[in-house]
């Protein structure tokens, strides 16, 4: 598991396509069931534009974010949900020569504020909710049609049978149940959840 292929979009309408070539995994001691994911080396063949990215990070606000992807394996291999992304941090840094061989170098961190947080957890829910089954038919056609940060839920509807679902989240699972209908099912939520 990996994160790789984003795309921001900032406040001026301009979006940038973005990876990065190294990936490294670190397990969180105190969780197991979290990782901290450090990338490096900013991947200029993959969008030669994105060489500016510390410029538009550093200097304009995201308004969107279009792609946040995680590489998960394979078709075959066993299948992983990510659940939610709790930090994004950026650091970049600037090497300036004071002197023939000498050089100081800068270093500036920019974290993604919690709106920003919760646009990657929203892509994160939606391309999980696509990965469920109908409970309905028992194929994999759901598409998100609503989703709350606050109470950790999406609403979805198959593709295939036009069923509604509801799909509850929280730290330890999600959960696809059938709705009749929005409302009633916005009645029972607690019972539901």
């Amino acid at each position: 598991i990996t994160p790789g292929g984003f795309c921001f979009g900032f406040e001026d309408g301009s979006k940038i396509d973005f990876d990065f070539m190294e990936s490294t995994r670190i397990p969180d001691p105190s969780n197991k069931r979290k990782m901290v994911f450090v990338l490096n080396r900013l991947d200029i063949s993959y969008n030669p534009e994105s060489e500016n990215l510390g410029d538009l990070l550093f200097k304009k606000e995201i308004t969107s974010i279009d792609d946040f992807y995680f590489f998960t394996g394979e078709k075959e291999d066993p299948i992983i949900n990510v659940s939610k992304v709790s930090e994004v941090c950026f650091y970049c840094h600037e090497i300036n020569e004071l002197l023939p061989g000498v050089t100081e170098t800068k270093f500036e961190e920019m974290c993604l504020n919690k709106q920003s947080i919760a646009m990657i957890n929203r892509k994160i829910i939606q391309e999980n909710a696509l990965g469920f089954k109908c409970i309905h038919c028992g194929k994999r056609k759901l598409t998100e049609t609503f989703h709350d940060d606050d109470l950790h839920y999406s609403f979805a509807k198959c593709r295939n049978c036009g069923a509604k679902l509801a799909i509850t989240y929280n730290k330890k699972e999600t959960k696809v149940k059938m709705i009749e209908d929005v409302k009633d099912w916005m009645k029972n939520f607690t019972q539901v959840k």
